[in-house]
């Protein structure tokens, strides 16, 4: 499987899983759907994703 984009950029900053999702407002457990992309987040969630990894929300999180 293709390490998701936003996994690498999490990794990067050196932040964990549970980091994210305290500073998000969301689950760890979400964290993991979104970076083995069984999920993909919308709203403020995703923009306040890519603003934690420092990245343009719709390329992030772009399908495909």
């Amino acid at each position: 499987m293709k390490t998701s984009r936003f996994k690498v950029l999490r990794v990067m900053k050196g932040k964990s899983q549970v980091e994210v999702a305290r500073e998000a407002g969301i689950t760890q457990a979400f964290v993991s759907l979104i970076e083995t992309k069984k999920a993909i987040p919308i709203g403020k969630t995703k923009k306040k994703l890519a603003t934690i990894v420092d990245a343009d929300p719709d390329k992030l999180f772009k399908e495909a």
